[in-house]
């Protein structure tokens, strides 16, 4: 071959090297566009979840909490047939709650933004708990319900909230799928890798499932197949949760069916998981009085959730001041000296992290500050200088547990207590 001809071939191979260059750069332009597109789609549909998780939350946590007030004053009178009623109206709220939340938590986990709160908890406890919620369903299909355990199990230092949630959605997925059967709950703990492990079974003599049902079981808002999502319901939410949470908590779901012969599930976990502690809670009756006329400063913009906030302590003892804003939570903050501070984050004059960073003045900064909001980003919360992060709409006892243990024991200015910004309508 002579140089001529090197020369035009090497100039062939660069030209071809510059043709693929080229379709090479606009691949990766391609991919760049899209990336953009999905990251924004990413971005409108958080805070899609966020605008939802707001304006259903608020409503529901307003139903929830009257009506708990509501049941108990039933109680009290011996109204038989409106505790009924009211319990039906918790029940219905508690199930819608759980939908959002659902939804919630799974873009959550999608986001890599959902945190482990571990603290160590009675494993059987915990299964017999599980099985209680469920035993009602599961015996209005005719089905017995039963617990087998291998063994003592003792405790975990786990996030049993999460563990309670993902056992109760394999139980009432089996008390949904199986009529006039069986469904027993099997538990053991074992070693393994020189670590302990639990093990939670839940087998079924339901429907089953084949092959190619499996398959499809644990994605997102899908059913074993179209006809069982017509004839039983439900969103398809449960598995998809189920399995993310448990790799999270670093275990993880199997399952085993035949059709026609029933599923079993199985939940297996370490008995060890490094996480921060749950939200303690406690007996509101039984603490009555410990408040001890500290002065407690709800700052949030909705009349339904200051006041219900403001019950729940003012039966400890606390004397509770309300703000709608930001600016007027700053002003009292400072001119009151509260013992607490709980805030919601969503204000309408300003973000509840900036009213953080304007109470972390030296005139204020000793005050600790409980955010109590739908924003669920706790991380943020504790960094900016909050001492708890609860989410709306928090258990009352959680609430007043929380205010137990923060709320400053130093004497506070006097403050006229405000029990109720909403004013009670008379027929």
């Amino acid at each position: 071959m002579n140089v001529d001809e090197m020369h035009e071939r090497l100039e062939g191979l660069i030209a071809e090297m510059d043709a693929r260059d080229a379709v090479l750069a606009d691949t990766l332009d391609s991919l760049r566009t899209a990336r953009e597109a999905a990251d924004a789609a990413n971005i409108s549909k958080s805070q899609f979840l966020a605008s939802m998780s707001h304006e259903l939350r608020t409503p529901l946590n307003a139903i929830i909490g009257y009506s708990e007030i509501l049941r108990e004053e039933a109680e009290a009178d011996g109204r038989t047939n409106d505790i009924a009623d009211i319990e039906r109206v918790l029940t219905s709220a508690r199930q819608l709650l759980h939908l959002i939340n659902d939804i919630l938590d799974l873009s959550k986990i999608e986001a890599g933004r959902m945190e482990v709160s571990a603290a160590e908890f009675d494993v059987r406890a915990l299964i017999e708990e599980a099985a209680a919620t469920v035993r009602p369903s599961t015996e209005q299909n005719g089905n017995a319900l039963a617990i087998e355990v291998d063994g003592p199990l003792g405790s975990a230092h786990s996030d049993a909230f999460k563990l309670n949630q993902c056992l109760l959605n394999l139980l009432a997925n089996a008390a949904k799928f199986t009529r006039n059967g069986t469904i027993t709950v099997r538990a053991r703990r074992d070693r393994a890798g020189g670590d302990d492990w639990f093990e939670i079974a839940v087998a079924d003599t339901g429907i089953g499932m084949s092959e190619d049902q499996l398959s499809r079981l644990f994605n997102a808002f899908v059913q074993a197949d179209a006809t069982t999502a017509r004839r039983f319901g439900g969103t398809g939410l449960g598995l998809a949760i189920t399995r993310s949470t448990m790799e999270l908590l670093g275990g993880e779901v199997s399952v085993v069916s035949t059709m026609n012969k029933g599923s079993t599930f199985t939940l297996r976990f370490p008995a060890i998981a490094l996480a921060d502690a749950t939200p303690a809670q406690i007996d509101l009756a039984a603490a009555a009085g410990q408040g001890n006329d500290r002065t407690v400063l709800v700052i949030d913009d909705e009349d339904s959730a200051r006041d219900l906030a403001a019950r729940a302590l003012v039966r400890l003892g606390f004397s509770v001041r309300v703000a709608g804003g930001g600016e007027e939570g700053i002003m009292l903050a400072r001119r009151l000296h509260p013992s607490l501070i709980v805030l919601d984050i969503n204000l309408p004059d300003m973000r509840g992290y900036d009213v953080l960073a304007a109470l972390a003045a030296p005139e204020t900064g000793d005050i600790p500050v409980i955010v109590h909001s739908v924003d669920d980003d706790r991380q943020r919360a504790l960094a900016a200088g909050a001492c708890q992060h609860l989410l709306k709409p928090a258990n009352r006892d959680v609430l007043a547990a929380a205010a137990l243990r923060f709320a400053r024991a130093a004497a506070t200015a006097p403050a006229a207590p405000a029990v109720s910004n909403v004013a009670k309508k008379t027929a």
